[in-house]
């Protein structure tokens, strides 16, 4: 759960599949993701990225619900995860992608596309899309990036 107010976000700790873990929901606006996670790293002298971190965010790139795992990388245009890639200094940190898909038609705005309700098909299906993502979160931690990617990445 999370209920604390730490770090410019929400921060919670429990146990994924057993797994004790920390959870940190920012507060600053998606540019400024970073800010509230290095704080939190430096923090805690004791993670390091590339092996105690996971950084979920939204993808206009992937189809709805399509999840895609990487072990590194760069920001591919995400504005948040470049946030958190300069504010830790490194791009070296495993992280989901959750598709929300391109809108079927233009939008005015790519913010108020990305805050709005899930239309009805969505809707429907957001549950099994998220169930996925949290089992896909669970082999991570029980078994490493490398089987998370085999089993839930796509292989198109």
């Amino acid at each position: 759960m999370l209920g604390e107010e730490r770090w410019l976000g929400q921060f919670g700790r429990g146990k994924v599949a057993g797994q004790p873990v920390a959870c940190l929901k920012p507060w600053t606006l998606m540019n400024g993701s970073g800010r509230a996670l290095d704080r939190a790293v430096d923090a805690s002298q004791q993670i390091d990225p590339a092996r105690d971190l996971i950084v979920i965010y939204d993808d206009l790139d992937l189809g709805f619900g399509r999840l895609r795992l990487r072990p590194s990388g760069g920001a591919g245009g995400h504005r948040g995860v470049q946030s958190i890639i300069d504010s830790l200094g490194r791009s070296d940190f495993p992280r989901l992608r959750f598709g929300l898909g391109r809108p079927a038609e233009p939008v005015g705005e790519v913010i108020d596309f990305v805050l709005a309700p899930f239309d009805e098909d969505e809707r429907a299906e957001i549950g099994a899309r998220v169930e996925e993502a949290v089992n896909a979160l669970e082999t991570f931690l029980l078994d490493g990036i490398e089987p998370a990617m085999e089993r839930f990445n796509p292989l198109s």
